[in-house]
């Protein structure tokens, strides 16, 4: 297996301390592959945010609380993820706040901090019946339907609705919260759950500084465990570090470099996945898998970019070029015969718009034609995989069909 590279060992860092009230570890320069990725994620968004703020109508702007915002960062940044329940809170805030876009697309605006009060009266409190929520349910959705009539009032009462709201949204919850399990398999804990919810919702509605520091800081933690996923470890405390420094500085970036940043942190994170344990593996598995085939099958061939491959049939219709529209049947899978994806009826698809080492499988053949393509995972998904279905750098195997 290809070895892992390792720029550095751990970088040193001291607690910094009484710097506009606000805590937070000073690291050093990035080293490794993943505190590069930490300090342009953080610097990236640091600089981006800071000209965001400093873009807004005067009046808004005077009302950002710089500081809150900076301190409801760190918070959503640093939650402690061994807490998944919290996590899970976080997550029904984003159902929850998709529910209520379709409200304020009507006009109707709800309150956020009455809604988790009435959602943790039925979740945690007990305080509100099974009957008084199915009848609040009832009424919502009975004005629900008449919010969106063109002849709507617009004259509400916005607390009342909040708390039906927040009783139907915690009824629903309630009832299929025994079956409900973290992501390492665990009973949801309600009490962590509701920290997750009041953490973003208990927040006075005039604090726009804090609210948007919470949510940003839960999209950079979501960033970072997907990546911990592909056994790629970024430092949040770092990314905050990063953060801090660049929205503190007063320079704002280019377009260049604003492209400039986004670029290195993509490229970063698929040097880091490409050297990770679980892509290594499949490289590994793949050379493994080819160098078997050709031992047993006289048949295969491989081209000079890697790609494996055995033509059953030529075809005797027009030659294929990445510019020939074709109709196709084909059958994806893996190397443990895994199905990830098939096309049984023939479906027209453009060459060009397929993955590298199908684009030069096809263009081997003519219409017609038949053939197999075995193909690394740089010809084929690379380091990003697609989600749910192909790890980084898997191996495919395709059995494909051409039509005349």
């Amino acid at each position: 297996m290809k070895s892992r590279i390792i720029l550095a060992i751990a970088l040193s860092f001291c607690l910094l301390s009484a710097c506009d009230s606000i805590e937070y570890k000073k690291f050093n320069k990035p080293v490794t592959l993943e505190d590069s990725i930490a300090y342009y994620l953080g610097a990236s968004n640091g600089y981006k945010i800071a000209s965001d703020i400093d873009s807004l109508p005067a009046d808004r702007r005077e009302r950002f609380d710089r500081d809150e915002f900076l301190k409801a960062l760190q918070k959503g940044l640093l939650t402690d993820t061994t807490r998944q329940s919290i996590m899970m809170g976080y997550m029904m805030v984003g159902m929850i706040n998709g529910e209520l876009g379709r409200y304020e697309k009507c006009g109707v605006i709800l309150s956020r901090p009455t809604i988790a009060a009435a959602y943790r009266e039925v979740l945690i409190d007990n305080k509100i019946d099974s009957t008084i929520c199915q009848n609040e349910s009832d009424q919502l959705a009975a004005f629900v339907a008449e919010i969106q009539r063109p002849d709507f009032s617009h004259q509400y009462d916005a607390d009342a609705r909040s708390r039906q709201f927040g009783h139907s949204a915690a009824y629903r919850f309630k009832q299929i919260m025994p079956g409900v399990r973290t992501s390492s398999g665990n009973i949801l804990n309600p009490n962590d759950f509701m920290e997750g919810i009041e953490t973003v919702f208990n927040v006075p509605e005039d604090n726009e500084g804090y609210a948007a520091g919470i949510n940003l800081g839960m999209e950079l933690l979501s960033f970072i465990l997907d990546q911990k996923n592909l056994d790629i470890v970024i430092d949040p405390e770092r990314v905050f570090f990063h953060f801090y420094q660049a929205f503190k500085s007063g320079k704002s970036l280019t377009k260049f470099e604003e492209i400039f940043y986004k670029r290195e942190i993509d490229r970063l994170v698929d040097a880091a996945i490409e050297n990770s344990p679980v892509a290594q593996s499949n490289i590994d598995e793949g050379k493994a898998f080819i160098d078997s085939l050709a031992m047993n099958d006289p048949n295969l061939q491989i081209s000079l970019s890697g790609l494996a491959y055995i033509i059953h049939k030529q075809g005797s219709g027009a030659a294929i070029t990445t510019k020939t529209p074709i109709k196709i049947t084909f059958k994806g899978q893996r190397t443990d015969g895994t199905v990830f994806d098939s096309i049984a009826s023939p479906t027209e698809v453009n060459v060009v718009e397929l993955i590298p080492g199908l684009k030069e499988g096809v263009t081997m053949l003519n219409k017609g034609g038949k053939a197999t393509f075995v193909i690394p995972g740089n010809l084929a998904y690379g380091v990003k995989g697609s989600p749910g279905k192909i790890p980084p750098m898997a191996t495919l195997i395709y059995d494909v069909k051409i039509e005349n």
